[in-house]
């Protein structure tokens, strides 16, 4: 048996068959790959079950794997009694979201609902198993080999999580990249320019060195410096100092951004491989949301502390580049070079070369000290654990913190969630929120002006949301509704938080809800 906490997790396809693989460390912060084999996707159907099963069987059989019976309640409106449901699990999945399309738009005579068909197959896992992102567990398991992975591997017996407060120890690897265009008038390009300079911070020491910079040219002399012959050559050592170092944690100042889309552009221009992770069969990649992007780097997590700073409603710089905000949190700052100095420095003299070493070696070395002396992540640790999403997850936004949450909290108690709603259903509902006057959350409008008279207060409540959901047992899974039993509606809790809104009731006490059960728990967890 071997005690692990679970960093990153992701899932391969192996003879029409999903193998999930968790990346872990162990408390002395050495890492290692559980693959699990006998996982499968599934998601639930709710209408006519033999005629559902019937077309399974005859259109989909290749990709059904098998159909089971199950009684649950559904998520939203006030059930006594749980219902008969289908739950299809499928060979792979991609069959999932494929079959619910399918069911959806060629058989809504037979099928009336579908729930948890949107789900992704790792936190499928991860939910079933009672699992969480950066918490403990125990495996039980024989080692395995795999050219796909490249730390050592155990193939799970079985898995149980256990509670752990502490943390394994991490890897730190900080990054920067100078690349210099010689023509002032526009920024550098990544299709045309290319990298000429990486520095590196690590933490802990990488073979003595906390500081490491490669330059893609001859004649350097700075200290813990590795000169290269071209910009490929810089870039395979690049690749060889990740996978000998193999940290946990990959930082720099905006690198989601910046550094990590240039340098997949680069590796792919130098016909290397666009993969700096803990596996070689799957690139680095980087996603774009609007003005908002990720970076998944499998098996590591990407931490960039100019987004967390940035998206923190507590942190605020006048300026939120580099030397501003080392200025206010480390006392330290950036040395002084111009963007258009750089291509003299990079062109000058052996100490105009070592100038600009010290300035690239610097940068990368601040924002690791933005992260650790500042414990940025420490918060995110705890966020990961509580809402179950992975850490990398745990970085985004608060909706998918939720839904996780909420998933993990009526799996437990027999509960099914519907599938997302498609962009049609949420015009149809938008309009019909409008025909209703349905308006949402009242915002009173300030009086304008100076008010001299008097004094202005500022109110605010501290988890206000949590504290309401919590006191009045408010959720979906506890509206009363139309089709609620009618001993239900007369119930004398229903009158003990008589919530009206357009005759449906919210029902207090008689059960409780599953996001006042969320809410219950995370104080609890906090409070321990």
């Amino acid at each position: 048996m071997v005690r692990l906490q679970l960093l990153d997790a992701d899932y391969i396809i192996a003879d029409n068959k999903p193998i999930i693989r968790l990346f872990c460390k162990t408390d002395t912060g050495r890492t290692a790959c559980v693959f699990s084999k006998d996982f499968r996707p599934y998601f639930y159907v709710y209408g006519d079950n033999e005629k559902i099963v019937e077309v399974l069987n005859k259109k989909y059989s290749d990709r059904v794997h098998k159909i089971q019976e199950a009684k649950k309640f559904f998520s939203i409106g006030y059930t006594a009694r749980p219902t008969h449901v289908l739950k299809v699990f499928t060979n792979v999945p991609s069959d999932v979201p494929f079959l619910r399309d399918e069911l959806f738009e060629k058989y809504r005579k037979i099928v009336k609902k579908i729930f948890e068909a949107d789900i992704l197959f790792k936190y499928r896992f991860m939910v079933d198993n009672g699992l969480a992102g950066m918490c403990w567990f125990d495996v039980v398991g024989g080692k395995q080999f795999s050219k796909t992975v490249k730390c050592p591997i155990i193939e799970a017996k079985t898995i149980k999580p256990v509670r752990e407060v502490k943390n394994a120890p991490l890897k730190y690897l900080s990054f920067d990249i100078e690349a210099i265009s010689y023509d002032y008038n526009r920024m550098v390009d990544e299709k045309r320019d290319p990298i000429v300079m990486i520095s590196m911070a690590f933490a802990p020491s990488y073979r003595g060195k906390k500081t490491l910079v490669l330059v893609a040219k001859q004649g350097a002399r700075e200290k813990d410096v590795e000169n290269f012959s071209s910009e490929k050559e810089m870039l395979e050592r690049f690749l060889a100092i990740i996978d000998d170092f193999d940290p946990d944690v990959l930082t720099g100042y905006n690198i989601i951004n910046f550094d990590i889309p240039y340098i997949l552009e680069r590796l792919g221009r130098n016909n290397l491989p666009k993969n700096f992770g803990r596996i070689t069969d799957k690139p680095c990649f980087v996603r774009k949301f609007g003005a908002y992007q990720t970076c998944t780097v499998v098996g590591r997590v990407v931490v960039d502390p100019y987004q967390i700073i940035k998206a923190d409603p507590f942190m605020r710089f006048k300026r939120y580049d580099l030397n501003t905000v080392a200025l206010e949190m480390l006392g330290d700052g950036k040395i002084d070079v111009g963007y258009k100095e750089m291509v003299k420095l990079w062109n000058g003299s052996s100490e105009k070369l070592s100038k600009f070493i010290r300035y690239s070696r610097k940068d990368a070395d601040l924002a690791l000290k933005i992260l650790l002396n500042t414990d940025l992540l420490g918060k995110f640790f705890e966020l990961s654990k509580v809402s179950g999403l992975l850490l990398q997850d745990s970085l985004g936004g608060q909706s998918a913190r939720v839904e996780t949450s909420f998933l993990r909290a009526c799996g437990k108690r027999d509960f099914v969630i519907p599938t997302k709603p498609s962009k049609a259903e949420i015009i149809k509902r938008e309009t019909e929120r409008q025909k209703k006057g349905l308006k949402g959350a009242t915002v009173l409008e300030p009086k304008k002006g100076l008010h001299a008279d008097g004094c202005v207060l500022v109110l605010d409540f501290k988890s206000l949301y949590p504290s309401l959901i919590r006191t009045f047992n408010i959720c979906p899974t506890c509206l009363i509704t139309k089709d609620s039993p009618t001993n239900v509606k007369k119930h004398k809790t229903c009158e003990a938080a008589r919530t009206e809104n357009h005759g449906k009731f919210f029902l207090w006490l008689h059960r409780l809800s599953s996001r006042a059960l969320i809410c219950h728990g995370c104080c609890q967890q906090f409070s321990c």
